[in-house]
């Protein structure tokens, strides 16, 4: 599966079940924060917070209904971005409309907030970050930080926000006072300055004598160039570090609140995954199929049917294998059945993706065995997704019939498919004649 097919997997995934938690959709887990309370999936927030976790890992078993999480020591303000945070790697700033439309603050208020408490707001949502460990969101508020003091004038930096930093005592006062020492890198960069400016720095570093220690240390460690700083990963990082420990929750059982009965298999899931609710029953399907689609839903590809798969993850006999691994034909009437099953369940992208993975299997097979074996099988196939199989067949054997010369057995087997299966001829001549179209019409 290619890089950009999976990112763009991670990415509708992530929207999906941010939506989810918009609308209210499966929804089994309330944060409180006293004046307001936000409708989260427990086991999403227990994936970013081990405390949070710890607390539900210990009652799941017992209380499996929807729970409850209170957290009063913190504004709602700040509890509703840690979990944007949570679902998709980044949050809302702090500018007023935000705060009037989404925090539902007065317009007042909100001016107030976001003239005064910038600074104490950042903060506050370090310490956020701190209390429940959540991976990542003290980084990306101090990027937050960062951008936010070079918004700010020269002379109210040095004599406003410098002080107010230098006076903090809370847990993540360090991290804010390295954001301070590389901004004032960056405007000392700029000078000279006017008079009075150059007033309020000589009274900054009389006043601040911690400050002045910092800054020197800085240059000391970095004497040229600007200051580097880290930078928070990507959200495809995030997205990919989302899915990976949610498939592992899913293996684990952990808050798991859905079984995909499937005859003699049961497969542990969750709702706000599959979309579904309690037990769901999937009879018509066998089990081989059924667990790849479920591995598709969380990470975006699923397993091939190779021997060793089949033995260790889906629990068939040594003796069934073999005979599955004997008969190439079976694999093309799995392919078969797997788009058909994303057909039936609506799975996006299932189907291009088992398409993708029939096509890596034919390159892997002779020319002959797809000839004699795989041609007749497709062209008898009366299902929704045979005219799609029948093309990566024919576009394969046109391919392999362009590595020359021809083994006598291909020129054979080729005569003996043009008498039995007419149509194959027809269409792997259309494809020839389409290649030569697109030349000419290149050519012109």
């Amino acid at each position: 599966m290619d890089y950009f097919r999976r990112v763009h997997h991670y990415e509708s995934f992530i929207r999906r079940i941010e939506k989810d938690r918009d609308d209210g959709t499966f929804c089994d887990l309330e944060i409180d924060c006293g004046e307001r309370r936000f409708r989260a999936h427990r086991n999403v927030v227990c994936l970013r917070s081990p405390v949070i976790r710890a607390a539900f890992l210990r009652k799941w078993k017992k209380e499996p209904a929807c729970a409850v999480f209170e957290i009063k020591q913190a504004s709602h303000v700040l509890v509703r971005r840690m979990l944007d945070y949570i679902y998709t790697g980044d949050y809302d700033d702090f500018d007023s409309r935000t705060l009037v439309q989404k925090d539902h603050l007065s317009p007042l208020d909100a001016l107030k907030l976001e003239m005064d408490r910038h600074l104490p707001l950042h903060v506050k949502m370090m310490e956020l970050g701190d209390t429940y460990l959540i991976e990542g969101l003290n980084q990306l508020t101090s990027e937050k930080c960062t951008k936010y003091f070079t918004s700010l004038t020269t002379s109210k930096y040095i004599s406003a926000i410098v002080p107010e930093v230098y006076a903090l005592v809370c847990g993540p006062a360090h991290v804010i006072r390295e954001c301070v020492i590389q901004d004032m890198r960056e405007k000392l960069l700029q000078r000279p300055w006017a008079a009075d400016i150059n007033r309020l720095w000589g009274k900054l570093i009389r006043d601040v004598p911690e400050f002045t220690r910092d800054l020197l240390k800085s240059y000391m460690d970095r004497p040229f160039g600007r200051y580097q700083r880290v930078k928070t990963a990507p959200a495809q990082e995030h997205d990919r570090g989302f899915v990976r420990s949610m498939v592992k929750d899913r293996d684990d059982e952990v808050f798991c609140d859905l079984e995909i009965v499937c005859g003699e298999r049961r497969f542990p899931s969750h709702r706000n995954v599959e979309a579904a609710c309690g037990v769901f029953e999937i009879k018509e399907t066998s089990h081989l199929l059924v667990r790849r689609m479920i591995d598709y839903i969380y990470t975006g590809d699923y397993d091939n049917f190779d021997s060793s798969i089949l033995v260790q993850k889906n629990h068939l006999s040594t003796q069934d294998v073999a005979v599955f691994d004997n008969d190439i034909a079976d694999y093309l009437t799995l392919h078969t059945k797997m788009m058909e099953l994303g057909d039936m369940y609506m799975v996006e992208g299932l189907s291009q993706r088992t398409i993708e993975k029939l096509a890596e299997h034919l390159e892997s097979q002779t020319a002959r065995d797809i000839l004699v074996t795989i041609v007749p099988e497709v062209y008898a196939l009366k299902t929704n997704s045979s005219e799609k199989i029948r093309k990566v067949v024919t576009e394969c054997i046109r391919r392999k019939m362009s590595r020359l010369p021809l083994a006598d057995d291909v020129e054979e087997s080729l005569e003996g498919v043009a008498k039995n299966v007419p149509e194959f001829t027809c269409e792997l001549l259309k494809s020839y004649m389409k290649i030569r179209i697109d030349t000419y019409d290149d050519d012109y």
